[in-house]
């Protein structure tokens, strides 16, 4: 099986939540906070701003498919409202295909509090999110980790692999989906994933609306049967060199046993032999 030429990933655009919670770390939170925490996360609309940004996205995907003259295009996007309203925005003209195993982390007891009260009950847990990367899970029943999602997303990646074959492919999901994806699709060890998501640079971060694309195609037009590069598009201002990145190879690695040693001595022991 040969993977989709392109998988484009963009992430929805900001959501009535992600406002939400914005306001409340500058102080001021919405008056009606309580009220939209009360709606299941999967249900919640895109702001303002956030429908703009999708129509943006949209803009850059079209004038990509464009280019793309003769190949057919298939889209999935996450059942959360959120990502189907980016997707309806963003004015492709295709047949979506929505997909669960696309959706947000589950984030628990989480979902449902306001900003105050999350920092009020689990600060501390909160704080472990980047460090522990790969592997927290936030509280309460029923939350996953991002490695819960990445197994989704390689059951995901299987349904590809038979469908899409020679297809360009766009995947409108979340944040920290897209996150489990790189993981999935560049190979990283867990460390990987902790410094992208503790990342300062903003030509990586993923922010509403980022797109991810990764090609099967190397610099020269060489063809290969996995994908080989991967850029970053900021739709807002796609030629800013601040918050975009051009394409970049991915290097899949491979250890030595050395080299695997010299991996875990990055580490520290506590016990010592007597």
């Amino acid at each position: 099986m040969i993977m989709s030429r392109t998988l484009t990933l963009v992430r929805h655009g900001e959501s009535e939540s992600n406002a939400a919670k914005r306001a409340a770390e500058k102080g001021k939170p919405f008056p009606q906070e309580s009220q939209l925490m009360g709606v299941h996360t999967s249900e919640r609309r895109l702001s303002d701003r956030g429908m703009e940004q999708a129509k943006q996205a949209g803009e850059w995907v079209r004038g990509f498919l464009a280019e793309q003259k003769g190949i057919t295009v298939r889209g999935y996007v996450s059942p959360y409202v959120r990502a189907a309203e980016t997707a309806g925005l963003m004015r492709l003209s295709i047949d979506w295909r929505i997909d669960p195993r696309l959706s947000e982390r589950n984030w628990g007891d989480v979902d449902q509090m306001t900003q105050a009260e999350r920092m009020r009950l689990f600060r501390r847990e909160l704080d472990l999110r980047r460090q522990f990367a790969l592997f927290w899970a936030p509280p309460g029943a029923g939350s996953e980790s991002l490695m819960d999602v990445f197994l989704r997303l390689r059951d995901l990646d299987t349904t590809l692999e038979k469908r899409c074959s020679g297809m360009n492919v766009v995947l409108v999901c979340h944040g920290e989906t897209m996150y489990a994806e790189r993981f999935l699709r560049e190979y990283w060890l867990p460390r990987d994933l902790r410094a992208a998501m503790e990342s300062k640079d903003k030509r990586f971060d993923i922010h509403n609306c980022r797109i991810i694309q990764y090609s099967r195609f190397d610099a020269e037009g060489k063809e290969f049967p996995y994908y080989v590069r991967l850029r970053f598009i900021d739709p807002r201002d796609p030629m800013d060199p601040k918050r975009n990145a051009d394409w970049m190879p991915i290097v899949r690695p491979v250890f030595s046993d050395d080299q695997l040693l010299e991996y875990a001595s990055l580490h520290p022991r506590f016990l010592q032999a007597s």
